[in-house]
């Protein structure tokens, strides 16, 4: 049996590859099963020193012991499976696996099957950095970590990451690819990987995960995040209320997020060098540009006055939310925060943080 490393990168249809490949019953083709098709916290599970310092069960609350005693179990499994599958082919998917802070997981995971498949076979996806850079901003945003728009902090430091898969794996043995859904077929990342791995996909349903926020509703997150009192916190639920926030300002949608020219082209040019090496590795260019007509983010004055044009919308969202008298008093808000939002006149900065506020506290 021969091992299969889809290792992302991060925001190039991870999560849709492992939905569908795990639905998906493969003749010649095993995915690991675990508790969910994302493999992340399996990995860390069998392969990280320290797995309970693994954020998934930091969270969770589990306990090395317990951790150690299922590594056994799991790892003996998977060792089984390559000795006995009729299978040629086992599959494990995670975009953690470049980071330096898991690189104790690639390398105890590369010595495992080093020892128990006859050869394994890398897949990395690497989008522009222009747009990895517009989609981590997104996150960080969404998260509530508030630095600006800091370029330097989003980055991706993709020669590093590669050449990571490189030492463990062997170059020969890894495939680089650059996300560009517009050229894969059906313009699908899922239909693109298994045509790379040779997996039949049939007439099952691709469900293509999609998080992006548009301009105004970054926007708006954005100044929430800077001059609110940042996303939900401390308490069961708060992912949940962080998710329905987001979510209900995602229906003021008109424009894409797209850095301009004037923002990117310092970083690009700081970084000619891996981009230089990117693109002989690819083969293909890693730079896209603005298309004509689309509204560009060269600085945060222009998420500011953004923000500022969707006041009516926001209101609007808050306005078909009030007239729940026992959701605002299950969720805390007061009839004195609804007289002064109706008193309040949106034409400001400082107005427009207290309806954000309001609505997270509606949502």
């Amino acid at each position: 049996m021969k091992a299969i490393i889809h290792a992302g990168g991060y925001k190039t249809g991870s999560t849709s590859i492992q939905k569908a490949l795990s639905r998906l019953e493969m003749p010649n083709h095993h995915y690991v099963e675990w508790r969910s098709p994302h493999h992340s916290p399996m990995l860390a599970m069998l392969f990280k020193t320290e797995p309970e310092k693994f954020q998934y069960f930091k969270v969770n609350g589990e306990k090395r012991a317990a951790l150690l005693k299922e590594r056994v179990q799991v790892l003996e499994e998977i060792a089984e499976l390559c000795r006995t599958s009729s299978k040629e082919h086992l599959i494990l998917s995670s975009e953690m696996l470049t980071t330096k802070k898991n690189v104790d997981i690639l390398e105890n995971m590369a010595a495992f099957l080093k020892q128990n498949v006859t050869g394994t076979r890398a897949i990395f996806y690497a989008r522009s950095p222009v747009t990895f850079m517009q989609s981590a901003f997104q996150q960080k945003v969404k998260h509530g970590r508030t630095d600006g728009l800091n370029l330097r902090v989003l980055w991706p430091h993709y020669q590093r990451e590669i050449t990571r898969l490189d030492q463990a794996f062997g170059a020969d043995n890894v495939d680089v690819f650059k996300f560009d859904p517009a050229s894969f077929p059906q313009n699908s990342a899922v239909h693109h990987f298994a045509d790379v791995i040779g997996v039949e996909l049939g007439k099952q349903k691709i469900n293509r995960v999609n998080d992006s926020l548009s301009l105004e509703a970054l926007s708006l997150v954005f100044v929430q995040r800077q001059f609110g009192s940042g996303p939900h916190e401390g308490f069961a639920g708060a992912i949940q209320r962080n998710k329905g926030f987001i979510e209900t300002l995602q229906a003021i949608n008109e424009n894409p997020v797209v850095f301009s020219e004037t923002l990117v082209s310092p970083m690009i040019d700081h970084h000619r060098e891996m981009v230089n090496w990117l693109e002989a590795r690819i083969g293909t260019s890693m730079i896209d540009k603005p298309k004509s007509g689309e509204v560009l983010i060269s600085n945060e004055q222009d998420l500011f006055d953004t923000a500022l044009q969707q006041r009516d919308a926001l209101r609007g969202l808050i306005e078909a939310r009030l007239d729940k008298p026992g959701k605002l008093k299950r969720l805390g808000v007061s009839a004195d925060q609804v007289t002064a939002f109706h008193a309040r006149k949106a034409t400001n900065m400082d107005s427009l943080v207290a309806d954000l506020e309001l609505l997270k506290a509606l949502t």
